[in-house]
């Protein structure tokens, strides 16, 4: 189960600046089955690097035994 999971900066209809979503956090989230385990999907094209906010959201993944994914490809996600 992948959901998209949005981050940016907007305008309300009357003008005010609202950021949503987290800062550095990735592109897809969801669950992994069975277990439940949390996964996030990066997605990235050419030589595009993580910034330091997705370095830190990708360690604080996989520090609470989630799986992290940098996709460049379908192949980089069918491989894990």
């Amino acid at each position: 189960m992948l959901w998209p999971n949005e981050t940016g900066f907007g305008f309300t209809p009357a003008g005010n600046p609202v950021r949503y979503g987290l800062t550095g956090s990735a592109d897809i989230i969801g669950l992994k089955h069975p277990g439940g385990r949390f996964v996030a999907i990066e997605l990235k094209t050419g030589n595009a690097r993580l910034s330091p906010a997705q370095q830190s959201f990708r360690a604080m993944v996989l520090r609470e035994g989630g799986l992290y994914i940098e996709a460049r490809s379908v192949a980089d996600v069918e491989q894990l």
